[in-house]
């Protein structure tokens, strides 16, 4: 009853590809597990904190860019602005939510192609990693500057680079392997452990953090 119920909820009998798999069948299985309002969250509140986290960094990167005076002629309003435009990048993916998806693969909402799908990995991939690395230069400017009473001059000199160019080279280079080796399309989740290409897939998201 409970599985009829949901299944004219949401429709998914469309949705379900014409050759049953193993990871549809889990997809649906792990979708049965939630009650329809739960499900419809799931896929609208990511568009919903996105949006607000789009709205925010945008209007950082105008500031910066536009309405203040220094610009970006301060080291750590370069790294800001870094940090702004990956937050960007990730907060798209999130309004996107279960949209890029392919039909047929179990998501509430799936509408899109296997390159939709590819794009939003490679995007999300990107964001995520460079976001949070850049977060990571700033801390490194903050206790060099406020820790250690290291001159502005002496920053941009000795380390700015390097706070630049890790977030810049780990975010690139682990989206382009991940989109050659075509990890971003769903994989069944009931090998976890198992599968290689799974495990690096979230080895290079998990690995900044």
């Amino acid at each position: 009853e409970i599985i009829a119920d949901f299944k004219g909820s949401f429709n998914l009998e469309d949705q379900r590809p014409k050759t049953t798999d193993h990871f549809t069948n889990i997809t649906i299985t792990s979708y049965i597990m939630y009650s329809p309002t739960e499900i419809k969250a799931l896929v609208f509140v990511p568009m919903a904190t996105g949006t607000f986290s789009l709205i925010g960094s945008s209007g950082l990167i105008i500031m910066i860019l536009w309405f203040s005076r220094i610009k970006i002629t301060a080291a750590v309003r370069r790294l800001l602005l870094g940090l702004c435009v990956y937050d960007v990048i990730l907060s798209l993916t999130s309004v996107a939510t279960t949209f890029p998806i392919p039909p047929g693969q179990g998501f509430y909402g799936a509408s899109g192609t296997v390159g939709t799908c590819d794009v939003q990995g490679f995007l999300s991939q990107m964001g995520a990693s460079g976001s949070v690395l850049y977060n990571c230069s700033l801390s490194v400017y903050y206790v060099s500057v406020i820790k250690f009473g290291m001159r502005e001059k002496a920053f941009m000199k000795k380390i700015e680079f390097w706070c630049h160019f890790i977030p810049n080279a780990f975010a690139i280079c682990s989206s382009i392997f991940l989109q050659v080796g075509g990890y971003f399309n769903p994989m069944d989740v009931g090998e976890l452990f198992n599968d290689l290409k799974l495990v690096l897939k979230l080895k290079m998201f998990s690995c900044p953090i």
